[in-house]
């Protein structure tokens, strides 16, 4: 069995340790001088290690004890101390410590078996912030003062040992709230007024040193009841005025600058009987008419602005005799015909038994062909009517060669129509009797030709109408004529109508055409 060797003890001269077991060699004495002595070789054990920090001694011989290591040449010799130069002298290993002397006094120097030298830097931290710890390899530590100056003017610098630098930033502040107080880093502390205009017109700004700026809102109110007051930031106070229409047309409008908007009624009475005062509000005061028509056509109706409403009864009366004047309320006045007639003759045909001599005829209106006289008569002549008096279906009349002329080419004597008798004997009061009718009538005058009308009396023809002298009658609408006949007067009454031409120098002519012949007790239309 090989035992473990003991650890040899370092003495002075490197003496060797005993040697271990057979089993395994001891351990190298620890050595003061630097040089390690070797374990006294153990029976049959491993060689023993080298002392810490000198060259480890020879391992004893395994089994026989410690004895000196053979070698031939510096490789032969290896005593794994990093700390050591291994060399072989007169056939015998050897170490030699290392030289760790780096020539730095910044660092500590040693060595580690295992690795090798090692320089350890020095401490250079004095625990002190203000200072800037540095080493120097010749000089040695160096403890350098730090500069707290940060070149700002806005700041106070100093060091505190146990902080470090320290730049407390000076107070700008002038204790006057109307300043912006600030520091420049390169100009220092400065204070500026402050900007007080809040930009908004609705506002009154001031400053005060105690409380700063302020912005009072602005009282827009112009006292004035008649404007509605407000502020707008960017334009300011507006006053705008009010409008007072209520937009209604039956107040009258306005405004106090006092007592604000009125909308008075207005007063829609004219102060006339004769209106129906209103209001609209859209059309204003409205004066309308009050109606004044009773639907009765016998009153005027009117209105008196005092009095109001009337109906006056109408007079009725046309001033004819011949007729009755009474009043419809439906039509109004009535002017009925009251003349008793004694005889009529529309001459629709000849019933009646009118005597018709020469060129005489009873038959329809006829319009005679124009022609023309020489020399031309001033004026000249009509035509026979197209129509009778009053139009009917018959269009009957009486006349000389109807719708035809009569003159020169054929001369001719006073040449009659002559009527009926007619009892006009005992004609009412106040017993007068008129003849009427209608005419179209041109003639001729004497002694070129005539137009006559006669009446019997009883006893003989008497004349009431002839062609008077020159100038000649000419006609070319039905006209009315009337003749008091009531002096003659009779139960054999007649009336003729006569024509004649006389003269080759006559005038061409129509001659007559009559209508509504009528015997009548008064001269009425």
């Amino acid at each position: 069995m090989v035992g473990c060797g003991d650890d040899g003890s370092a003495t002075p001269s490197g003496s060797g340790g005993d040697g271990g077991s057979s089993n395994t060699g001891g351990d190298g004495g620890s050595s003061s001088s630097g040089v390690a002595g070797g374990g006294n070789g153990g029976t049959a054990g491993a060689a023993g290690n080298g002392g810490v920090g000198g060259m480890a001694g020879g391992g004893g011989n395994g089994g026989g004890g410690g004895g000196s290591v053979v070698c031939m040449e510096a490789g032969d010799c290896n005593d794994n101390d990093a700390c050591t130069i291994d060399v072989c002298v007169n056939s015998t290993c050897a170490a030699a410590p290392i030289n760790v002397d780096d020539a730095d006094t910044c660092t500590v120097d040693g060595c580690d078996p295992q690795t090798g030298a090692t320089h350890t830097p020095v401490p250079v931290d004095d625990g002190n912030a203000c200072t800037f710890d540095t080493c120097d390899a010749k000089a040695g530590v160096q403890h350098a003062p730090i500069n707290p100056e940060d070149n700002n003017v806005c700041t106070v610098d100093s060091c505190n040992p146990m902080t470090g630098v320290v730049n407390t930033p000076v107070d700008p502040s002038d204790g006057n709230a109307c300043t912006d107080d600030f520091c420049d880093p390169v100009l220092g502390v400065s204070h500026k007024p402050a900007v007080i205009d809040d930009g908004n017109k609705c506002t009154f700004d001031t400053c005060s040193q105690a409380t700063g700026v302020q912005h009072v809102p602005i009282n827009p109110s112009d006292n004035n009841a008649c404007t509605s007051d407000s502020c707008d930031p960017m334009l300011g106070v507006i006053n705008t005025p009010i409008n007072p229409n209520d937009g209604n047309a039956c107040t009258i409008d306005s405004c106090d600058q006092v007592l604000g908007v009125s909308n008075v009624p207005v007063n829609a009475n004219d102060n006339n009987v004769c209106t129906a005062d209103s209001c609209d509000p859209i059309l204003g005061v409205q004066n309308v008419p009050v109606p004044v028509d009773d639907n009765n056509a016998c009153t005027t109706d009117a209105c008196n602005p005092q009095t109001g409403v009337t109906h006056t009864a109408i007079t009725c009366n046309d001033n004819d005799a011949c007729t009755t004047d009474t009043c419809s309320p439906a039509t109004g006045c009535v002017f009925t015909p009251n003349t008793v007639v004694y005889f009529e003759e529309t001459f629709t045909n000849n019933v009646k038994g009118w005597q018709l001599a020469g060129q005489w005829q009873i038959g329809s209106a006829m319009a005679s062909p124009p022609f023309v006289n020489n020399p031309l008569p001033v004026p000249d002549f009509g035509l026979d009517p197209s129509e009778d008096h009053s139009p009917s279906a018959d269009n009957g009349i009486a006349g000389v060669a109807i719708g035809g002329n009569i003159g020169p080419t054929l001369l001719e004597p006073l040449t009659y129509m002559v009527s009926p008798a007619i009892n006009i004997s005992n004609a009412i009061a106040p017993g007068s009797v008129y003849l009427e009718f209608w005419r179209v009538l041109n003639s001729d005058y004497s002694p070129y030709a005539e137009s006559t009308i006669d009446v019997w009396n009883g006893n003989a023809w008497v004349s009431v109408f002839s062609v008077p002298g020159s100038p000649h009658i000419s006609e070319s609408a039905w006209t009315k004529v009337t003749y008091d006949v009531t002096a003659h007067k009779n139960a054999a009454f007649r009336v003729r109508f006569g024509y004649s031409i006389l003269s080759m120098n006559a005038y061409t002519v129509g001659s007559w055409n009559i209508d509504d012949l009528r015997l009548v007790p008064q001269n009425c239309p």
